[in-house]
């Protein structure tokens, strides 16, 4: 279903598939999306196939944004970074925050960084996440995560996120290359909630 105006247009860019251009999801009856709303986050599926189908590019004007649903629109958009910039931010609140006010993103960090500092910046990490400096702390993460996982043998439930990968990037990612243990010390189990306990939940949908 197709809105009567060209949201393409309206949306900064507007580079998006021709089908796509013409769609929007206010205008499309019974369509409603918002990535903050739990109820639909908890089984975002059948929202996410009707965006495909009936809104490819949907607006929320309520929430002030834009969704692209479709994998060609998404890969596209994804290596157009003149067009869809990380220099404002890459999280909504931060987004919101830099162009509505006078907040500003701090210098050197590379994920709210566009060309050409964020070359520069990535261009000299690149010379420290190498395949052989990453090989060489593999058995360090390995370790972890086999003490990480040991707990949750035998739990009728587990939430993957909550109870184990979301410390493994925190203990790892500034792993100096070569150090014996690296930024990994410490009991894993110091901040673990019981196997299968949800994570926290927002107060409600909005």
């Amino acid at each position: 279903m197709n809105a009567a105006t060209d949201v393409g247009d309206d949306m900064p860019g507007g580079k998006v598939s021709d089908e796509a251009s013409g769609s929007a999801g206010d205008a499309t009856s019974g369509l409603y999306y918002d990535p903050f709303n739990v109820e639909i986050d908890n089984d975002p599926y059948p929202v996410w196939e009707r965006l495909r189908n009936e809104a490819p590019l949907y607006r929320n004007h309520a929430e002030d944004l834009y969704a692209l649903s479709r994998w060609d629109d998404v890969e596209r958009a994804l290596i157009d970074w003149e067009t869809y910039r990380s220099g404002k931010g890459t999280i909504f609140e931060i987004i919101k925050a830099v162009t509505t006010s006078d907040v500003e993103i701090p210098a050197g960090i590379i994920l709210f960084e566009d060309p050409p500092i964020h070359d520069l910046h990535r261009g000299l990490l690149s010379r420290v996440f190498t395949p052989r400096r990453m090989a060489a702390i593999e058995p360090l993460v390995r370790g972890f995560c086999a003490k990480a996982l040991d707990p949750l043998v035998g739990a009728d439930e587990i939430d993957v996120i909550a109870d184990f990968s979301q410390f493994v990037p925190m203990r790892h990612d500034r792993v100096p290359p070569g150090h014996p243990r690296g930024g990994a010390r410490g009991d894993p189990q110091a901040h673990r909630r019981p196997p299968g306990a949800r994570g926290r939940q927002a107060a409600g949908s909005r």
